[in-house]
Formats: C-alpha cells, structure tokens, sequence
C-alpha cells in the first residue's frame, strides 16, 4: 500500500482518481486547490504526488518547487494540458520526475505509477502486481444484433436469430484474477462486456462489468467507465444495482463488480410481444421511480433511462427492479451541458427514444429530464412502442422537441384515463408542467392502482 496525493482542481477527475487508487488498495488525499494541496505536502509525507499544473491559489509549479527547496523526495507525476517542450522543461525544472498530457490514458498513469513506486519501495507494492492472466470463455453470438450471450440460449431472445458459438479470449492481471473465476458472459455491447464470476472470498456470484480493450485508449470512454463505478459506490438502494469493487487491473483493463441479477431486462420483456398486465406496469414503474428518485435526491440525474437499463428479478410471486448503467449519468450541480454525439449513432439512438426535449436541444438539465424519460418508458411498457421514433436520430429527436405521441387509449383502450393523463404530464414538453419529482410521479401511480 503506498499513501498517494492527488491534487486535480477537476473534481470530477480527482474524485475518479481517488476511488480507483483507494480501490486498489492505496491511501489516498485529495487536494482541489493549490493552497490545500501546499499545506498537506508541508505537513504529510506521502510516497507519490500526482499534482495538476493549473489550480486556484498557487499553481503545481509553485508547489513542486517549494516541495523540492523544503527536502521532498517522493517522485511527483505532473498532469497537464500544457503540452509545449518549454512548458515541460518548466515542469522538470521545478522538480517533477515525470509528465503526463491531458486526457491521458488511465492504462498509461498506471504504468508510470507502478514504475516510480517501485523506484521507491524496491519492488511492485501488492496493490500494483503485474501478474496477467489470459482467458477465455465459451459464448453464443447473435449475428443480426451482434450481441453476445451465454450458452445456455441458442435463439436471440431480442429477434429470434439462431445464435453462433464463440470463444471469447482476454487479459485478466490482478486484483481481478486472483479474486474472482469467470464463470461465462451475461451479455456484450459496444463499449463492454459483462461476465458472471465467483467471487472466491465470500463464495457467491457476481457480474463484473469489462471496459472492451479496443477502447482503452479513448479516454472518455475510460472516464464513463470510472464514473459510473464512482457513481454506484455513491448510491445504496434495493432498486439500484449494488456495487463490491470497481477500479483497474494490473494490466490496465478498468473493471466493475456488481450484484449479479438473476433476471431479464424490461428491454427483452417487451420485445417478446407479449402483452403486460396494468398491475404489473404500475408496480414496475413505481420501483423505478423509487429507485431514481433516491439518484436525484443525492444529486444524481441517471440521463439515460430506457428498457434495456432496468433489470427485473424474481423474488417469490413478486418482482424486483434493479436500476444499471449510471455511465452516463451527471451530478445536479453540473451545469455544462453535454454536446451530443451524432456520429456514434447506433449509442445514441438507444437514448434518442427516450431523451427529454431538453436534452435533446443540448440545454441545461435538471431531475425533471428523468421524468420525461420515465414517461415514455411508461408509454412503451402500456402500449408495446416508443412514443416517438422517426427514421434516424436526428428526426428522432426533433419529434420530442416539437410533436407529441398517439394517446394511449387510442393504443390499448383498457388504460384508466388518469393512468393516461399520468403519462401525458410526465411527458409534457415544458419541464415546468411535469410532475417536479419522480416522487409526485409514484404517487400519481399509486392512485392509479388504488382506483
């Protein structure tokens, strides 16, 4: 274990930074300015410094320095998005012992971590073990959709294509392979592949979450991955997909590891084609409601809520919402808003069905651009379609910023009126004029099963 100083004026950066570093078994500071981050490197001895150039207060620069004049020796990795050779000659000068550019690669700050830690202690510290383990795993693949699934299907339940066996070969370094067996894959997409794995400690299953290495050079789709592990540690509720471990294997492959849920998606409930009963509908959403609203109420919009992330387990004659994929997902406080990525369009398609009119204009975004989402999710579980899907993204996602859908009861005209008008006020194009809270929303659905 080495005690680490991590000085980012990022909070979200610094925040990820720590989580992974104490995860693997580190003590971590966090300083978010230059002042704090000078008082805690005079009053602390710590074995590696990562130490942003440009902060409030006093800059990296000033800090490095006085921390040389002072006697510091432990190795300081600078992290900048300076990146011409004058700026890094000032760097060197002032002491750093090496230069990362941002946005690095979470896979090479590992490796330059391991190589000054192991400059200072004389060895690999256990957290940092370089063991790499290569496995593989017996799949089936659906050649329509492109998705993988475990041998236990031999039809795609999504469209009916006869699924294709595979092998599917990997790198696993530790802490992953000394902890956890691969027992077979839960399911594949673009970005990663989730497996079902024992955990050998306490001998149950888990599903642990793989970023897919061709990724891995991308850094946002590395920092989406650090933060929906960041954002589960964050949020412990029964509708919400509880997490045990997430960070970065020694081999540089992000990772997280959930609860492993014994169920299907709503997704594929709806694309069976079969009808689900007006009882089921309202306790379904009601959990989903509970579960994001706990989000919102740690200041956490999920921003991409659909069928395919809520998961449905069976427990007794009942059923059990779970709430997954927080990888999109931002904090209340954020005000920036996000620029829509067009050209990834089979990723943003997905969400373009279910995308608030204001997120779909790129505007400021509040707990209410959830609602939104949670009522055409509603109209897709009543009436077996989206509300509004036009040809391509783009009319996609002009239909929710100017028409709305075919009422409900023109669908399925055994829907109570009130249940319609639920829908409709979730879904209204003003934020104003929907309900305020997924709070106001479960209760709205509460009076609809009460009558």
């Amino acid at each position: 274990m080495a005690r680490i100083l991590v000085v980012e004026d990022d909070h979200d950066l610094a925040d990820t930074l720590a989580d992974w570093l104490t995860f693997e078994g580190h003590k971590v500071e966090v300083a978010y300015d230059g002042t704090d981050a000078a008082k805690a490197v005079e009053e602390d001895t710590f074995d590696l410094i990562l130490l942003d150039w440009v902060l409030p207060g006093r800059s990296g620069i000033e800090i490095c320095r006085a921390y040389r004049m002072a006697g510091g020796k432990s190795p300081v990795i600078m992290l900048t998005g300076k990146v011409s050779l004058d700026n890094k000659e000032i760097g060197f000068d002032a002491g750093a012992d090496d230069y990362l550019i941002k946005p690095f690669n979470l896979k090479e700050l590992s490796w330059r971590m391991r190589a000054w830690l192991r400059r200072s202690f004389g060895s690999f510290p256990v957290a940092l073990s370089a063991a790499v383990e290569r496995q593989e795993v017996q799949t089936r693949r659906c050649p329509t959709c492109d998705t993988t699934f475990d041998t236990t299907l031999s039809v795609c339940p999504d469209d009916r294509a006869t699924l294709t066996s595979e092998v599917l070969e990997f790198l696993v370094g530790e802490p992953l392979s000394k902890n956890y067996v691969i027992l077979g894959v839960l399911g594949s997409g673009p970005m990663s592949t989730v497996f079902k794995v024992w955990y050998k400690a306490k001998n149950q299953c888990l599903a642990m979450k793989l970023l897919e290495s061709s990724h891995l050079k991308d850094q946002s789709y590395v920092r989406r991955f650090q933060h929906e592990g960041a954002t589960l540690k964050k949020l412990q509720h029964s509708n919400i997909i509880g997490i045990h471990d997430f960070g970065v294997s020694s081999c540089g492959q992000p990772y997280i590891v959930m609860d492993y849920v014994e169920g299907k998606s709503l997704a594929r409930l709806l694309n069976r084609g079969h009808a689900i009963t007006l009882k089921r509908c309202i306790d379904i959403c009601k959990q989903i409601c509970d579960g994001v609203g706990y989000a919102h109420a740690h200041g956490i919009i999920h921003r991409d809520l659909k069928p395919a992330n809520v998961l449905i387990e069976k427990r007794g004659t009942s059923e059990h919402v779970r709430i997954v994929d927080f990888g999109v997902s931002r904090t209340l406080e954020d005000q920036d808003s996000d620029k829509l990525r067009l050209t990834r369009s089979g990723e943003i398609l997905g969400t373009a069905l279910y995308m608030s009119p204001e997120q779909c204009s790129g505007r400021q975004l509040d707990a209410r651009s959830d609602v939104y989402s949670m009522g055409c999710l509603m109209y897709e579980i009543l009436t077996g379609r989206p509300p509004l899907s036009g040809r391509n993204v783009l009319e996609t996602l002009h239909l929710h910023i100017n028409e709305t859908p075919t009422p409900i009861r023109q669908l399925r005209t055994e829907v109570p009126e009130a249940l319609e008008k639920a829908v409709q006020k979730a879904m209204a194009k003003d934020p104003l004029k929907r309900f305020g809270s997924m709070g106001e929303l479960a209760s709205a659905l509460e009076k609809c099963a009460l009558g």
